[in-house]
């Protein structure tokens, strides 16, 4: 998932605002929108993210990890985008979940 993130020298990081237990990065890799939402809790945590500008009009897709529920793939395939966020994200983050929302294409 971290390849949503950029690193390259072009990548954009933006500053956000985070609660005590669920930790949030946002940047601009190659003119995409990525962040990154980490929740360092025990428990499922609700968090909205608020985007400023024109980002709110771009859709975003999730790629989730929960520990939970995931099963190890021999070929460690790209967690599939399965849910979609138009603008504004709201949504839940389970237990040590770490979720990729990103207008990038896998």
């Amino acid at each position: 998932m971290s390849k949503y993130l950029g690193g390259r020298p072009a990548t954009r990081a933006f500053e956000s605002e985070s609660g005590p237990r669920v930790k949030v990065a946002a940047t601009a890799p190659g003119g995409g929108l990525t962040l990154l939402v980490v929740n360092t809790s025990d428990a499922p945590r609700k968090f909205s993210i608020e985007l400023a500008g024109g980002q709110g009009k771009r859709t975003l897709r999730r790629h989730l990890y929960d520990p939970a529920a995931v099963s190890p793939d021999r070929e460690a395939r790209i967690l599939p985008g399965a849910a979609a966020f138009r603008g504004n994200v709201r949504d839940t983050i389970p237990a040590g979940g770490v979720a990729v929302y990103t207008t990038l294409e896998p």
